[in-house]
């Protein structure tokens, strides 16, 4: 509809209208139409579409068939139980006056056309019939709650859309304006607005920032922070040092008054002080209530001087509670509190009767205000003006837009309007009209609708897959933190309010990312994940990934698929096994390697320098071409990234690692981080790590080895090849590749546990002895204690290079075992293991073990094993032909007879 040069024209103009003097003009405030389009000059088809969506005109006026593609639909807020979350008084200033009320709300005034009297008459007769679907509870503001709500405000990302709140900030253009919210919520209906929007106004255009509880009742507690309410309890302050509570009928107290609800910061002191609360309960209904009773430090709670529930002493803050049976009507409520030192908490809840956990704060007796037009409620809601006001409900087509269940049944409108097609050269809504409702449209809004709905009328309304993404990005909002191309953005006045923790990652770490290449980088499974729950995998960005609910974005994840390009990569070929390509590609991440882990934090696990995207979700979140692309070249994808890449110009700095080349390098560490969190934590993550080198010679470490049991004798040897031999069981358990062991596990506090092989590439043998003596080839291999089955370690004798030979014995039978890894293997070298047997006697039942399989053992015809499709054994010496059980290797041990001892030599040999 418009070409690419025009609309960024239209952009540019755009971009300069964030003056104060829009946020006060009342005509409707949409801030994707205000950004993009309210300067421009001519009117606009794409201006007008967004509008006839954002003002929701097709709830009355009913598109075509062939037109609902053409307008989305914000629809209106629920009503179904108004009255227990906005103050009748506000519903009715909101129903008389909207755009008074809450400037640049999409709201009309529907009773415009009434005179004075009568409209009088309609909203009182409105306010009671919506005021009927609940009541509010009201509950005093926490100074502390204030100030950690300031900084949630500032922070999570709600001045991405909205307004500053203090100090002497100018507005700023194309923000929702707030309404005087301590006259519209209290603490608790607002609170459970922020943490769950979409209850009430489901079209998402206000998102989930995922809030927890505490987080939603400060942000609500700071946003009402202007709320007086009456004082509903009478407090005596006391100061002294106690360990439990003190008789305060005793004591003289330091200060008297009243307050409203039980915050304890009353007197001069924030530690060492008493409190004693006390004031009439007013109970609904007679029956039984749970009374929960939470402090830090003692409190206890009495109603009519019976003592309910007791939490004395000194402690963090913990509830206790109690039932108790309460007749309807008013009681008196006492509760005492003191305070030992450091955190001062004090909270009592009741439940029961119909009530859901509330503050007891709720039904405090308050009394009403001198002035009855001062007070934000109604004093009582009259059941015929409510009756009334019902009809006038379906009757002036409110329930064209709002869902209200009365007796679980929906209302429905009793108004027919034209269909949208039918509106062209129509005033209505456009104007002030006689019996239309009131939009208060500037002059450049009513001319984009009227050229939108002129356009529907002659053209088939067709968008193409790139419209249709960016008319979401404009009626969601989604440009006000990201970029699509040329569009969008944060904009400079909104810069200072997306903070990091990680300053010295620069804009990236504050700055929402780039979505201009969404479709070729994000996996879809996670993109929908994103876009319909949220997420938080920068936790360095304060500024939170908003929830929008999948029904208002599920679409977007297959268009950005089928409009996003980017060159295809030749993938790397499959030359290596999955389990060398993850072993390189740990190497490769680690402290050894390109140190990722610098800046990277793995799971859980934190980085030792900046803290960036965690590892572990980058296969689970992005497409292996993009991602192949992005670390060779980061600033071509990210031009004011700070990511350096580990291969300058093409350039490999790590030449030995698999063949050499950057394809293969960087499709080990994609197939390396596709186990997510299963994966081995790489060198360089975690603290307190001793790693013993091995340089020339062999190291050994005797101590508790995984896998190797707590008689484990670790070596490395300077080939990069190492094993942990089982002293108890008599047999190499384990063998690995690379580093050897971190003893920081063994030598530092009190040396518990054991510890995991350092390196990577760990083959895991078995713990059972390696030779055994067997009635038959079916009989079970010795396990348990050794000991009383012949078996006896001997030690070990250092040889050349300081390389051990394991010396042990079966019966009679005297064993020498010497691992020894080849000296020219590369990255990955084979182990040669030779065992050398001697005996006085014939031994006719002896079998070695050498390993034990996860999956399977499979005998070649060239006599070399495949074991678990990965690795591969071979046999040779005085032995008989290897035959498999189950997943057991086993081979025949046949001793010569030389100058009457028995003798034998196995050789034995592990490429994996």
């Amino acid at each position: 509809m418009n070409t690419e040069r025009s609309m960024l024209r239209r952009i540019c103009i755009a971009l300069t209208f964030f003056l104060p003097s829009l946020l006060s003009a009342q005509h409707p405030v949409v801030p994707g139409y205000e950004r993009f389009y309210s300067q421009d000059e001519d009117p606009s088809v794409e201006a007008g579409l967004l509008l006839l969506g954002e003002l929701n005109c097709v709830s009355c006026h009913q598109p075509g068939e062939s037109l609902q593609s053409a307008v989305s639909v914000k629809t209106a807020p629920v009503l179904s139980d108004v009255g227990s979350r906005i103050r009748s008084g506000f519903i009715k200033s909101f129903l008389q006056d909207p755009h008074g009320a809450k400037p640049g709300t999409t709201m009309p005034d529907v009773l415009a056309e009434l005179d004075a009297e009568a409209k009088q008459k309609v909203v009182e007769e409105l306010t009671h019939f919506l005021a009927s679907t609940g009541a509010v509870n009201d509950s005093a503001i926490s100074p502390g709650d204030v100030n950690k709500g300031r900084t949630h405000f500032n922070t999570f990302g709600c001045l991405a859309c909205h307004n500053p709140q203090e100090g002497d900030r100018q507005a700023i253009g194309a923000s929702v304006a707030f309404p005087e919210l301590s006259k519209k919520y209290t603490l608790s209906s607002l609170s459970q607005f922020l943490q769950n929007p979409h209850q009430t106004r489901p079209a998402g255009r206000m998102p989930s920032l995922n809030l927890n509880d505490n987080e939603a009742k400060e942000i609500a507690s700071f946003l009402l922070r202007d709320l007086k309410l009456p004082d509903n309890l009478k407090f005596k302050y006391y100061e002294g040092n106690w360990s439990k509570l003190p008789d305060f009928s005793m004591l003289e107290p330091k200060l008297e008054g009243a307050t409203s609800g039980f915050g304890v910061i009353l007197g001069n002191r924030t530690d060492n002080f008493g409190i004693v609360f006390s004031g009439t309960l007013v109970i609904p209904k007679t029956g039984e209530y749970t009374i929960h009773l939470g402090s830090d430090d003692g409190s206890r709670l009495l109603i009519d001087g019976k003592q309910i529930v007791i939490v004395d002493g000194i402690h963090p803050h913990q509830f206790k509670n109690a039932k108790a049976n309460l007749t309807a009507g008013e009681h008196e409520l006492v509760i005492e509190y003191f305070d030992g030192s450091a955190h001062n908490t004090l909270e009592a809840l009741i439940e029961g009767q119909g009530l859901g956990k509330q503050s007891l704060t709720g039904l405090l007796y308050t009394p009403k205000p001198k002035d009855p037009v001062e007070s934000n409620d109604l004093v009582a809601v009259d059941a015929g003006k409510a009756a009334v006001g019902a009809k006038h409900f379906t009757s002036l087509g409110c329930a064209d837009c709002h869902q209200l269940k009365q007796d679980d049944q929906l209302l429905a409108s009793a108004k027919q309007y034209q269909g949208l097609e039918n509106l062209i050269g129509k005033q209505g809504c456009l104007t002030k009209a006689v019996g239309s409702p009131h939009y208060a449209l500037s002059p450049k809004q009513q001319a984009d609708i009227r050229k939108a709905i002129a356009y529907l009328e002659e053209v088939e309304y067709q968008p193409e897959m790139p419209e249709k993404i960016h008319r979401t990005f404009v009626t969601m909002n989604c440009y006000t933190c990201h970029q699509r191309g040329e569009l969008g953005g944060v904009v400079d006045a909104r810069k200072d309010f997306f903070i990091t923790t990680q300053k010295e990652m620069g804009d990236e770490a504050r700055i929402p990312p780039p979505l201009g290449d969404t479709g070729v980088k994000l996996q879809q499974s996670w993109l929908k994940d994103v876009l319909g729950n949220g997420t938080k995998v920068r936790p360095y960005m304060l500024t939170r990934m908003p929830k929008f609910g999948n029904e208002q974005v599920a679409h977007l994840p297959e268009l950005f698929e089928q409009v996003d390009e980017l060159k295809p990569v030749d993938h790397a070929q499959d030359v290596f096994s999955e389990k060398k390509l993850k072993v390189s590609g740990r190497r490769l991440v680690g402290s050894k390697g390109y140190s990722c882990v610098k800046c990277h934090v793995f799971g859980n696990q934190k980085a030792s320098g900046v803290q960036a995207l965690s590892m572990t979700t980058m296969t689970k979140r992005l497409k292996y071409d993009w991602f192949h692309q992005y670390v060779i070249n980061p600033v071509a994808m990210r031009p004011l990234t700070r990511m350096p890449t580990a291969w300058p110009n093409g350039q490999v700095l790590l030449p030995q690692v698999l063949d050499g080349t950057v394809d293969q390098q960087v499709y080990s560490i994609w197939k390396y981080l596709e186990d997510g969190d299963k994966a081995s934590i790489p060198q360089g993550v975690g603290g307190n790590q001793i790693e013993l080198y091995v340089f020339d010679e062999a190291v050994m470490y005797r101590n508790f080895i995984q896998g190797a049991g707590p008689r484990a004798i670790g070596v490395g040897y300077p080939e990069r090849a190492n094993v942990a031999f089982d002293a108890n069981q008599m047999g190499l358990a384990l063998l690995w590749h690379g580093s050897f062991i971190d003893a920081g596990k063994h030598w530092t506090g009190r040396g518990q546990g054991f510890q995991p092989p350092l390196g990577d590439n760990v083959l895991t043998l078995g713990q059972s002895p390696t030779l055994a003596s067997l009635e038959s080839r079916e009989a079970t291999w010795p396990a348990g204690e050794l000991k009383k089955q012949g078996y006896q370690f001997l030690g070990y004798q250092l040889g050349e290079k300081r390389k051990p030979t394991f010396f042990y014995k079966l019966n009679d039978v005297l064993i020498t075992d010497f691992p020894n890894p080849e000296s020219e293997g590369g990255e990955f070298p084979a182990l040669d293991r030779t065992i050398n047997l001697k005996s006085d006697q014939e031994q006719l039942d002896l079998f070695l073990r050498p390993l034990v399989a996860s999956q399977q053992v499979e005998l070649g015809d060239d006599g070399v094993i495949a074991v678990d499709g990965e690795w591969k054994f071979k046999v040779a010496g005085d032995v008989g032909e290897p035959f498999v059980r189950g997943k057991e290797l086993l081979v025949p041990v046949e001793l010569r007879n030389v100058d009457g001892q028995f003798v034998g030599e196995v050789k034995l040999r592990y490429e994996w």
